[in-house]
């Protein structure tokens, strides 16, 4: 998908970042815990440092692609 959407919009805008998003969120089954401020805080901060790092960006459920216009 990546691939493809760098060659459509190959005319009008580049590729600059890709960033993973959900690497680590889905893998807990405790849902009540994902209600609590400090899990929230603490999984973000993991998410965020997670997401720019290439292995994670695999491995993670949604890509973020930030294109810039040429």
């Amino acid at each position: 998908m990546k691939k493809f959407l760098e060659d459509y919009f190959a005319d009008d805008a580049e590729l600059k970042e890709v960033y993973g998003i959900r690497t680590f969120f889905g893998l807990s089954s405790n849902n009540e815990i994902k209600f609590s401020e400090e899990w929230y805080r603490d999984m973000l901060e993991l998410e965020i440092k997670a997401g720019a790092i290439d292995e994670y960006r695999k491995v993670a459920f949604f890509n973020h692609l930030i294109f810039r216009k040429k």
